[in-house]
């Protein structure tokens, strides 16, 4: 699965900590082999680096990816032959926000600007917000739903979020997350280590 790199719906903030964080600091890494891209016939591989500050309400993301095409010329970037990027940094700045509103249901929100470059290249900036409404239900689940907006100087995307969680991902043990825009199952170590699986729309 690949999307292709800009900004998409992210998971909605659970509304036992947001705002509790503390000074945290995540990084992520991947790779994408061989990805068929919907549209042409190329191929990608894709390696990326993922780095999360967070204090408080607050977090500043910085991704970096690279891009090794296979047939460039065949995928639908690059109609007529044209170069295509290698590298795509994209840094966003987030406020986030969460809380319960009764002991049946929490809310979400959050909104985040972002810009995208390629190389030292000044490139797109935009911005998300998003919104969800949780139900506690027995046994640890939580149901979610809401909706994510995404701008870009090239269009504007709308997004469903709904799904189901079980688990604090901070905490140690199983996490899970079964919905859109994401589906993930963690296992957390302790406090500083954790492995993940999963896949995203």
């Amino acid at each position: 699965l690949m999307a292709i790199p800009m900004v998409e719906a992210q998971e909605p903030l659970s509304p036992d900590n947001v705002g509790t964080r503390g000074n945290t600091i995540e990084m992520e890494t991947g790779f994408l082999k061989s990805a068929t891209i919907k549209g042409g016939s190329g191929k990608v591989e894709v390696s990326s680096l993922d780095a999360t500050w967070s204090w408080s309400f607050l977090s500043l993301e910085y991704q970096g990816k690279s891009y090794n095409w296979e047939s460039a010329g065949a995928n639908p970037f690059s109609p007529a032959q044209e170069p295509i990027w290698n590298t795509l940094n994209t840094v966003w700045l987030t406020a986030g926000y969460s809380n319960s509103i009764n002991g049946s249901f929490g809310y979400s929100v959050d909104a985040d600007i972002f810009v995208s470059f390629e190389g030292e290249d000044f490139g797109l900036v935009g911005n998300d917000v998003e919104g969800a409404l949780f139900y506690f239900l027995p046994a640890g689940w939580r149901a979610y739903g809401g909706m994510s907006v995404h701008h870009s100087p090239f269009q504007t995307d709308v997004y469903p979020v709904f799904g189901l969680i079980h688990g604090d991902e901070s905490e140690p043990g199983w996490a899970i997350t079964a919905g859109i825009p994401e589906t993930k199952v963690q296992y957390r170590i302790n406090s500083r280590y954790s492995m993940k699986t999963g896949f995203s729309v």
